[in-house]
Parts: C-alpha cells; sequence; structure tokens
C-alpha cells in the first residue's frame, strides 16, 4: 500500500516503464524489511519508498526508482548482490552494491567514508548511485526526529554538511553528470535548506572542533582510506578501539611517542582512558626515549605493557588489531587505515618477535 501512490503516478505519467520491476523491486524489499523498524516506529519500507518518492519529484529514471526501492537490501538483510543481479540486472545490484555502506568499518565516520569513496570512484560508470544517496541522506534528514539523542541529532547535521554536501557539489563540475544537473541542483537546494532549518530546529551549533575532517584520500585498493589532518587521526586510532573492543583482542602498537607531539596532549590521554573503559589491552613497543619512559610510567598496568629499545627508529605510529592496520604520522599530519589480513598477520608476527627480544 505504501508503494500505491507512486505507483499510480508513474503509471499515468510514465506508461513506458516497467512497472512490473518496479513493484517486484517494492514487493522484495516489504518483504526483507518487514521485521525491521525506523527510528520513528515507522515500517521500515516507507523509507525506500520516500527516497523513491524523491527522486521522482525531481526527475529521477526508472534505474533510480527502482534503486531506490532497494537500496538498503544489502546492508540491512540477507540479500546479496548476486540475487539482486538474477531478480533485476547487473546493473541494478551494482547501484544497490555501492549505496550499502561496509559493515567491516566500526565508526560511523569510517563506514560513511569508505562508502562514499567507492560511490566516487564509479561515479563515471554509475553517476546514479550519488543522486540516489542525496535523496536518501534528504529524507533521513526529513525524519531527524527520529534521533533520540541530542548528539546522533548533531553528528547527523555535521556528517552531512561537513561531509556529505561538498562530495554532492563536486558531481555539478564533472560532465558525465550533465544530463543530471536540473535534479542534482534540486535536490542540493533542498538539502542545504533542510540542514539550515534543522540546525535551527535544533538548537545546534555548528563547532569547527566537531566538525568532519575535510581530507584528501588516496584510494591504493579496496579496504584502504587515508585522512589528513588531526581530525582523520583521531577517527583511526577510535576506528581501531572499536575494533579491539568488537573482537576481543589487544591492540599491537609501535608508538614513537615524540615530545613534540601534540597528539598526545590533544587526544590521547582521553583515548586512553576510553580503552582502560572498554577493558581493551594494548602491548606497546618504542623507542627508549624520555618521552617514552614518562609513557610507561603513567600507562603501565592491567591493561597496558610496554617495552622499549635502544637505537629504536621508524617514521610512523602503528596499531595493529584483528585485520585492521593502522599508520598515523607527523610530517605530514595523517592517518591511514586499512583491512589487510596478510598485511597484520605479518606485522604482529614481528611484532611479537621484537616483543619477546626486549627485555622488561
Amino acid at each position: 500500500m505504501y508503494f500505491q501512490e507512486l505507483g499510480k503516478k508513474i503509471e499515468k505519467n510514465n506508461p513506458e516503464w516497467d512497472m512490473e520491476r518496479l513493484c517486484r523491486a517494492y514487493d522484495l524489499s516489504k518483504e526483507v524489511h518487514r521485521e525491521q523498524k525506523r527510528k520513528t516506529g515507522d515500517p521500515y519500507i516507507t523509507h525506500p519508498v520516500a527516497v523513491a518518492k524523491i527522486l521522482y519529484d525531481v526527475g529521477g529514471t526508472e534505474d533510480m526508482i527502482c534503486t531506490a526501492l532497494l537500496h538498503d537490501v544489502i546492508e540491512d538483510t540477507d540479500v546479496t548482490k548476486g540475487q539482486l543481479s538474477d531478480i533485476f540486472d547487473p546493473r541494478i545490484a551494482k547501484l544497490v552494491d555501492l549505496l550499502s555502506k561496509e559493515k567491516d568499518w566500526q565508526t560511523s565516520y569510517c563506514r560513511i567514508k569508505s562508502n562514499l569513496d567507492e560511490m566516487e570512484g564509479a561515479w563515471n560508470e554509475y553517476p546514479e548511485a550519488i543522486i540516489i544517496k542525496m535523496a536518501d541522506r534528504l529524507h533521513n534528514l526529513q525524519t531527524l526526529n527520529g534521533f533520540t539523542s541530542f548528539k546522533k541529532k548533531q553528528n547527523s547535521l555535521i556528517e552531512t554538511k561537513e561531509l556529505l554536501l561538498p562530495l554532492f557539489k563536486q558531481t555539478l563540475n564533472r560532465g558525465n553528470f550533465e544530463p543530471y544537473f536540473p535534479m542534482i541542483r534540486k535536490l542540493l537546494k533542498r538539502l542545504s535548506f533542510r540542514i539550515e532549518t534543522q540546525f535551527r530546529k535544533f538548537n545546534l551549533q555548528y563547532l569547527e572542533e566537531e566538525s568532519f575532517p575535510q581530507s584528501k584520500e588516496t584510494r591504493e585498493t579496496i579496504g584502504i582510506m587515508k585522512y589528513e589532518g588531526w581530525e582523520g587521526v583521531k577517527q583511526v586510532y577510535l576506528e581501531v578501539l572499536e575494533e579491539a573492543i568488537k573482537t576481543g583482542e589487544p591492540i599491537l602498537a609501535f608508538e614513537k611517542n615524540d615530545e613534540y607531539d601534540p597528539f598526545r596532549e590533544e587526544f590521547f590521554d582521553d583515548y586512553i582512558q576510553k580503552r582502560f573503559a572498554g577493558k581493551v589491552k594494548a602491548y606497546v613497543i618504542g623507542p627508549n626515549t624520555n618521552s617514552n619512559k614518562a609513557y610507561k610510567r603513567r600507562t603501565e598496568g592491567e591493561f597496558t605493557k610496554v617495552r622499549l629499545l635502544d637505537d629504536l627508529d621508524f617514521k610512523t605510529n602503528i596499531n595493529i588489531v584483528g585485520d585492521l592496520l593502522m599508520t598515523f604520522s607527523l610530517e605530514p599530519v595523517q592517518g591511514i587505515i586499512q583491512r589487510n589480513c596478510q598485511e597484520t598477520k605479518t606485522f604482529k608476527a614481528i611484532f611479537w618477535k621484537m616483543w619477546n627480544m626486549i627485555e622488561k
């Protein structure tokens, strides 16, 4: 029944469209989301239908409407990309896959950043994905009252303003999006208006220190993300901590702890307290400097074991947990995080070999 109104519009105005396919997409989405509710309490199917309506109102194509109805089925249900390809076609399956956030990333920032990176990497061939994402985010902002937490409302708005909107605007500078410029402009206008009105409605203050990092990212292989600046470094450290909490594994760390390191003063002490609260153990190897001796005296205990080595010199801090490998450097300030089972296996072997060679 949720699709009935939109279905009638399509039958009247777009008789050339394949209504049987669109109804099949709606039926599948309704079935697999049947036990799920939105934070507003509404049946989950109301969200993909609302996204489809937004797209149709701004001139969306048949493929966009079909994908919108299905856009969360890979991420939130057991439906696979292969099944969608069989039921619909490979293009629809790929579009839905591009709109699905990777569950392996633990922090919200890394999940959505990875998702946007993948869409940007494919937007020459699949420009529809980023446009559907605009409509998806617009509906999320329209139903922001569903978030019970003030902090979640704030994070959603800042995330949209600082991370999504700049990428959405980049589409207007790319020639392959030109056929979609009218609908992109309409969506951007509605998004910008919604962001500003919601900031005022919830009396939220835009704080520079709480904004999401404006970072340049270099995709070397799938599963690698690179962030410049202190905000990005904070995110990768938190991602490692979340992974450790999830897996129950200790963090293995090569830490420089340089005297001039402002990161330790601004964030690291708080990070350690969060790690202690989560009962996450860390094994740390560092150079035998005065700074690291002080670090050892301050932190060593039940959840932190530190061993120091003379003449140890390396350019970056390295954290390993599960299949996550994180590096952090000061020159330039940047953090890199990747999922790579082979790399982490190698680093773990190196770490424990060094650990056992160093005297306590």
